[in-house]
């Protein structure tokens, strides 16, 4: 993935992070690149473009079935789209990312936020737990974990996840907006 990202850093002639236009033409350079159709899609994703990313996700699954980052992105493409049933796909491709990278402490974190999107705090909690044991310092996670917490009712455990979270990433509007 990091390759795919200096290609596209280095066709802008700066370190900055790549342009959506920079991210289309590293696919263009490497079509069989799950990295690069997969980041293209999150520049998409980004750009308020979620169905279009979902087709470079499954193309990049299509060339790298294992690739758990394009199920993941998969997810958040879906949670992006909104709806019921996006929500349910977007909770089956983190799961996905989770089974082949067990280890993958944002997939948890993004199958938390799905799961709280179908009301569904507690097994939120349970994903969110998964996430900060596998990163002690994931601010978003902490985040989430708060707002999780707070649907359940428990608002001192909710306020006390924000709080780390809005510690860790000082800076992070979301933190500072779950807390109030």
């Amino acid at each position: 993935m990091w390759l795919v990202l200096l290609i596209a850093i280095l066709l802008s002639g700066s370190s900055a992070q790549p342009s959506l236009a920079q991210l289309h033409e590293t696919a263009q350079l490497m079509p069989r690149s799950a990295s690069a159709l997969s980041n293209y899609g999150l520049g998409l994703k980004a750009a308020g473009q979620p169905e279009t990313a979902l087709l470079l996700f499954e193309q990049a699954l299509e060339i790298e079935p294992t690739y758990f980052r394009a199920y993941n992105n998969m997810g958040t493409a879906y949670s992006a789209i909104g709806g019921i049933d996006n929500i349910r796909l977007a909770i089956a491709s983190h799961r996905a990312a989770i089974s082949l990278v067990p280890t993958f402490a944002s997939a948890y974190n993004n199958l938390g936020t799905a799961l709280s999107a179908l009301n569904e705090p507690a097994a939120a909690v349970d994903a969110l737990d998964s996430a900060l044991a596998i990163d002690h310092a994931f601010a978003a996670a902490y985040t989430n974990l708060g707002s999780a917490y707070v649907a359940l009712g428990q608002l001192e455990a909710g306020v006390r996840a924000c709080v780390l979270g809005a510690a860790l990433k000082p800076a992070s509007l979301e933190a500072h907006n779950a807390l109030g």
